[in-house]
């Protein structure tokens, strides 16, 4: 796990030739675009470090935005994509470690569209009645994102997010952002 990180020359001067200089000069970085592994105007929304890290790592990684992260009582889950099942298995994690109580978004309809996640979920409610809850609501309030602890997202569906610049990322909690590698 690591977290999103500022560079101590951000904001000044320096900090900023720095930055561009870096970015424009970067060999492996320039090496990677030119080779077609990396496309040339891909915008990542974490700095260089963690982006590098995400890249180079074989085993999945968790990236965490600490917004005043204390503890982990309420677990908001947006699922966007069938192929976050991972996700609702950590949620069991929490669940079954920490006692946390677990909201999971259904957003596009991945887990009423899927025998396997809707099995785990009940699997879940089973052994750990009223721990997790599913939602299908197309509209996040504000005040529902305050309530919970810590936002459990996957790395492709935090770029949607990111790219989409939806309303509601100004109100998250402090956000784990996992991405799963093969």
């Amino acid at each position: 796990m690591v977290g999103v990180g500022q560079s101590i020359f951000e904001g000044s001067l320096l900090g900023k030739i720095l930055g561009f200089t870096t970015k424009l000069i970067n060999p492996e970085k320039l090496i990677n675009r030119v080779t077609g592994r990396e496309n040339l105007f891909e915008h990542s929304p974490f700095d260089e470090k963690t982006h590098l890290i995400l890249n180079k790592s074989k085993i999945s990684v968790g990236v965490l935005l600490d917004k005043g992260f204390g503890k982990c009582d309420r677990i908001f889950i947006p699922i966007f994509r069938e192929e976050e099942i991972s996700l609702i298995k950590f949620a069991q994690k929490f669940i079954k470690n920490s006692s946390s109580q677990v909201t999971v978004l259904d957003a596009a309809g991945s887990i009423k569209n899927n025998a396997t996640l809707k099995e785990l979920i009940r699997a879940i409610e089973q052994s750990a009645p009223n721990h997790i809850n599913l939602i299908n609501e197309r509209l996040i309030e504000k005040d529902f994102l305050r309530q919970n602890d810590l936002m459990l997202i996957s790395l492709t569906s935090w770029k949607k997010l990111v790219d989409s610049k939806s309303l509601w990322l100004s109100d998250i909690p402090s956000s784990l952002i996992v991405s799963e590698k093969p």
